[in-house]
């Protein structure tokens, strides 16, 4: 257990890899699984573990939500780190906190959780004196959710798959209409333009991975284990209370929570099981946790349409205070990678689906 957090074999290691996009930045580079600790790896106690434990390190690097592939490319640069890139600014607008111009309170773009201080000043994390056509500054370093997700993994086991969310899901294109639990679904087999597939395997209700072959799982494969993790139903509706405590407890860490972040419009009572985001579980709980303390839990931003309409967005309903006893997922969004309350207000009534990947068939 004393090598859980053990992450040596890439101190140095560059995360950038070809292919290389201007404004996505370059892809991630394949990070091998230490030989030392192979025998650690046989314990899925241990998997589940690291994985968090690379989490928690990207956690406290405090970068940001970008659209970037990994989260040590600086969009001034081309992959090199000396040649301009010429989509630069387009590149450091894919980011949070990029206000317009002109920024009159600096305050209110720096991270939730800067020091203020030092290399985590306002002027270090957004700059807009450096004389270029765009602001530069910390901010610029980041990755969105799914590529986030991506790169646990690859840090902890080198495990990969897509950073596509919706593919990373296992929705094939021609099924954004559809959730698990809905007649016509399959989960998708294809792969990204990188080969990468989705992650692991969906999950069933009573916490059962569904064992087959990628591509293979339909709407019937969770049939006897409750159906499918998911706020769709069968009938193709909508159940935003289907996540109970029950299944809630059936989860495993390093599980992968896929969002449908219009899942529910109440004012025009519709559905839309489009999947637009993915977080990963915890097993930890706001006030419970030994090592995730109050202090660690990030605000948020974002509320759902239903939950919003049920009275459940309070202005306070993001605070560690108000979530005692409550979930703790950790993902990229808003401000970037960091642990949040698995709220109804924005995740809980809004899960897709579910999928494990440490201990099931992934071929």
């Amino acid at each position: 257990m004393n090598n859980v957090a053990n992450f040596d074999s890439l101190t140095g290691v560059s995360l950038a890899s070809l292919p290389y996009d201007f404004i996505w930045g370059p892809s991630l580079a394949n990070l091998p699984f230490p030989s030392s600790l192979e025998s650690c790896n046989n314990y899925i106690n241990w998997q589940q573990d690291r994985v968090l434990a690379a989490a928690n390190y990207w956690v406290s690097q405090k970068v940001n939500y970008c659209h970037h592939h990994i989260p040590t490319w600086y969009p001034e640069y081309n992959m090199d780190g000396v040649t301009p890139n010429p989509d630069a600014k387009i590149s450091f607008e894919s980011c949070s906190n990029v206000p317009k111009e002109p920024v009159t309170n600096p305050a209110q773009i720096i991270r939730w959780n800067y020091s203020g201080t030092g290399i985590e000043s306002q002027k270090a994390w957004y700059n807009v004196d450096s004389g270029k056509l765009y602001p530069t500054g910390n901010y610029g370093y980041g990755l969105d959710c799914s590529d986030y997700t991506k790169l646990n993994y690859a840090y902890a086991e080198s495990i990969y798959f897509t950073s596509d969310v919706s593919m990373q899901a296992g929705q094939a294109a021609n099924q954004q209409n559809l959730a698990p639990n809905m007649s016509g679904f399959h989960d998708s087999g294809a792969a990204d333009t990188l080969g990468l597939y989705s992650a692991g395997n969906l999950v069933c209700n009573d916490g059962t991975a569904v064992n087959l072959p990628k591509g293979m799982a339909d709407s019937t494969s969770c049939n006897g284990h409750g159906g499918y993790i998911s706020v769709f139903t069968s009938s193709g509706g909508y159940n935003a209370n289907a996540l109970t405590e029950s299944v809630m407890n059936n989860l495993q860490p390093g599980d992968l929570l896929y969002i449908a972040g219009l899942a529910y419009d109440y004012n025009n009572q519709t559905i839309n099981p489009t999947v637009t985001h993915v977080v990963m579980w915890t097993g930890q709980k706001i006030g419970q946790s030994s090592w995730i303390t109050d202090s660690m839990i990030a605000p948020e931003t974002d509320i759902d349409s239903w939950s919003f309409h049920n009275g459940e967005c309070g202005s306070q309903w993001w605070s560690a205070a108000n979530n005692q006893g409550n979930w703790i997922i950790t993902d990229s969004h808003y401000q970037g990678p960091d642990y949040r309350a698995f709220t109804e207000c924005f995740y809980k009534a809004q899960v897709w689906g579910v999928r494990r990947v440490l201990g099931v068939n992934n071929n």
